[in-house]
């Protein structure tokens, strides 16, 4: 019978990915069941699992297996698999249950004001006696607001002025700045990074409208005033 040799390089990988999943079941033993599924969010971990529980008299869930390929969803669905209470039986032996957890995008809501551009959330929802459904919601805020410490927006300077800057909430404007006039629009963008960078009179929010409506922001009052002193000159 021929022999046969590893190359160096796929021990190597035998070695970390064995490392890898050693890592994980670790790192899920030592987690509980809300941190595991805001983990499987947060590396965007979606699919389903098909599992065999193997469950006592009383509808406790002893045990719970997958072959599922999706290495940390797998271990996620095995805990929440554990977490269930399925129906009692009236025989005295544990018995099998076949059970799905599927994990998916959930809705997409709007919220008045966060610090956070988008922040994240689940639901679960039991369907005895087969299956549990994980939703992964996103939230969006109508009302971006600057990230603040024991409550209090955290004090800027402009660097242009070195003076203290205010902070106000203004509406976003979507869609590409487009200039009528394209040699007045260079001139302006040069005007501004050199004479008033931080007058932030408006606020772009890109090509796409992600149902952020309004921005909380930090302003100079000296820029402003370059910038008005400009345009009157300019335009």
């Amino acid at each position: 019978m021929a022999e046969k040799f590893i190359q160096p390089e796929m021990k190597i990988l035998v070695l970390i990915t064995t490392f890898l999943c050693l890592s994980v079941n670790f790192f899920a033993q030592q987690t509980n069941i809300e941190t595991l599924i805001k983990a499987a969010q947060a590396i965007r971990a979606k699919g389903e699992v098909r599992l065999q529980v193997n469950v006592d008299a009383n509808g406790k869930a002893i045990s719970a297996k997958t072959d599922s390929q999706i290495p940390f969803l797998k271990i996620v669905a095995e805990r929440i698999a554990l977490e269930l209470q399925f129906e009692k039986s009236e025989s005295i032996a544990p018995h099998i249950e076949d059970l799905i957890v599927n994990f998916s995008d959930g809705e997409w809501k709007i919220i008045d004001e966060s610090e956070a551009e988008l922040s994240y959330g689940f639901r679960t929802k039991f369907s005895p006696p087969s299956r549990v459904d994980v939703f992964f919601d996103t939230f969006v805020p109508k009302r971006l607001l600057l990230p603040r410490e024991n409550g209090v927006v955290k004090p800027e300077y402009c660097e242009l002025h070195k003076v203290l800057m205010k902070t106000e909430v203004l509406p976003i404007g979507y869609g590409l700045r487009v200039w009528n006039d394209e040699n007045f629009g260079k001139k302006y963008e040069k005007a501004e990074n050199k004479l008033f960078r931080n007058a932030n009179s408006e606020i772009g929010g890109g090509c796409v409208d992600n149902g952020i409506k309004e921005q909380e922001t930090y302003f100079c009052e000296i820029c402003r005033m370059k910038r008005k002193e400009w345009l009157q000159k300019n335009h």
